[in-house]
């Protein structure tokens, strides 16, 4: 877990708020836990109901699943981390630079509020034949104005074996569209070759594939 997208102030602040309520929390807990001998004896070495324990899982629930939690479209927990949620299957096109051929292209994005994953799926536009994937190595998630979202990545290509492209590394700069749901954007391989994608969000469910 890491704290790159957080409001770090805030987060400061709310940890040490939260420190009196989860210390009280703590006590009675052990209090209660002194009643069982064998489970107080246990919790003496695993402490999972300590102030600390308690604090990590509250950061834990906020990185997972917290900051995209919405109530009448509110997120509650957007003081700590506010960005968008890009979780989902998307589908859409992709056209390469190569033999300028077009593709299928299905991108999955895993997401938690501290970082970022793309699966990206290419098969062939005519026949549906399973082409290659990708998968982000490093990533970036940037916010800016007119409601857009600029994501960049690097990413590690594999190819079918029989394929002449071959396996390759390289870097895509998307750009996702809140009221679209949708993610545009230009890639550049270190096989000197270049394309755009574009892919709308179709389903929560990461498939896999």
């Amino acid at each position: 877990m890491n704290f790159r997208y957080y409001k770090t102030q805030n987060l400061v602040i709310t940890i040490l708020l939260l420190s009196v309520p989860l210390g009280i929390i703590s006590k009675l807990i052990e209090l209660k836990l002194k009643q069982y001998p064998l489970l107080d004896e246990a919790y003496q070495f695993i402490g999972i109901f300590s102030t600390p324990a308690l604090i990590m899982g509250f950061l834990v629930l906020i990185n997972e699943y917290l900051w995209k939690w919405e109530i009448n479209g509110k997120k509650p927990f957007s003081f700590i981390v506010d960005i968008p949620n890009l979780n989902g299957r998307y589908e859409g096109v992709l056209v390469s630079s190569y033999n300028n051929k077009k593709m299928l292209c299905t991108m999955e994005i895993k997401q938690n509020a501290s970082g970022i994953k793309i699966y990206s799926y290419f098969s062939e536009y005519e026949t549906g034949k399973y082409s290659s994937t990708s998968t982000s190595v490093s990533e970036d998630l940037n916010i800016e104005g007119n409601n857009t979202v600029i994501l960049s990545y690097n990413f590690d290509n594999v190819s079918e074996p029989l394929l002449e492209v071959g396996n390759h590394y390289g870097t895509a700069r998307l750009i996702y569209y809140f009221y679209d749901k949708k993610i545009t954007g230009r890639y550049f391989n270190q096989k000197n070759n270049s394309g755009s994608i574009e892919v709308i969000f179709k389903d929560k469910n990461i498939l896999g594939r």
